[in-house]
């Protein structure tokens, strides 16, 4: 709950300056709600503890758009500065709004190496603005990107395909 993750924001802030992943996977109970309390924690640097965190799990955590947004406002604002893995697979209620608010921050993070998309509600917008960082060539290191299971059709498919074909990923 929401309230689980302020109580974990808390108990993380100084104490855990060594954490590399964070998995929160399978807490559907989390939601937008709790995704939001910890990305305002993250965002306003409160947790500095966390800056080596390599892996965040937030899978099946039934956040939404909203979480993601949140995520994506706390990514913007500095934190997770050695991300290499984001899970948010199995969160339904992320669709294109969600992944494109997420689009501009994870330009900034050159060393991903793992996105999981995969089993949400992400159709063809979402997907055309994924294709758009990957033709920037903005993650060099992305050696892992799924993206199964999600409602993109043939514009978001032809948009991955083209970005792809013109080596947005590395060989």
């Amino acid at each position: 709950t929401a309230a689980d993750m302020t109580t974990l924001a808390d108990i993380v802030k100084g104490g855990l300056p060594r954490l590399q992943g964070l998995c929160l996977n399978d807490n559907p109970l989390i939601g937008d709600e709790g995704v939001q309390a910890l990305a305002a924690a993250l965002g306003s640097c409160a947790l500095p503890s966390l800056q080596e965190l390599r892996d965040l799990g937030l899978s099946d955590t039934g956040m939404g758009d909203a979480g993601a947004s949140a995520l994506a406002a706390a990514l913007s604002r500095g934190a997770l500065p050695s991300l290499l893995g984001l899970a948010l697979c199995g969160n339904k209620k992320i669709g294109d709004a969600g992944l494109i608010e997420l689009a501009a921050p994870l330009r900034k993070r050159p060393k991903l190496k793992q996105l999981y998309l995969h089993a949400n509600e992400i159709g063809d917008e979402g997907m055309q603005t994924l294709a758009k960082v990957l033709t920037t060539h903005a993650l060099p290191s992305l050696k892992h990107l799924h993206f199964d299971c999600t409602s993109m059709g043939d514009a978001g498919a032809s948009a991955l395909a083209a970005a792809l074909s013109r080596g947005a990923l590395p060989s």
